[in-house]
């Protein structure tokens, strides 16, 4: 059974344990839930990331191997503050590998914050089809970023 702490007047925080995250009330009254994707056993886990600095696009490519089935669990993504727009992080299936038709499947935008969303997608690769994460800086100059998908393949 986890316990139950309350940092101060604001925040409650909920952990296992392992003194894991659970759950947090946030200063705002938000429900916030952090659970690590599980990769179930006999798979092959996947973890696209990228870190660095964004200055227009830039693009992370994972081709899906040839007759297996991937499954993405999570997007996520954080970057420093823009005083104008911040990061959009789009992840797509690319089923041409040409990104002529690709199909958007998760979409966060991001400012001087973290964010991260669970997806429940799958697709059978034939060497060609590809997910791919394309993060975009919204205004001018660069700055610093991360995102990441995770899944696995069957």
């Amino acid at each position: 059974m986890g316990d139950i702490s309350r940092k101060g007047d604001i925040q409650v925080n909920i952990v296992d344990s392992d003194t894991q995250y659970k759950a947090s009330i946030d200063a705002s009254g938000r429900q916030l839930v952090s659970t690590t994707p599980v990769t179930p056993p006999d798979t092959t886990p996947i973890t696209k990331s990228y870190f660095g600095t964004v200055a227009g696009d830039e693009y992370v490519y994972y081709t899906i191997t040839n007759g297996k089935t991937i499954y993405i669990q999570t997007l996520s993504g954080a970057c420093e503050q823009d005083s104008v727009a911040g990061m959009r992080m789009v992840l797509y299936y690319d089923e041409d590998g040409d990104m002529s038709s690709p199909e958007v499947l998760g979409v966060i935008f991001v400012n001087g914050n973290t964010f991260q969303i669970s997806l429940d997608r799958n697709f059978t690769g034939d060497g060609t089809k590809r997910i791919v994460l394309r993060l975009t800086h919204l205004t001018g100059g660069d700055l610093e970023s991360f995102s990441e998908w995770k899944g696995y393949e069957v």
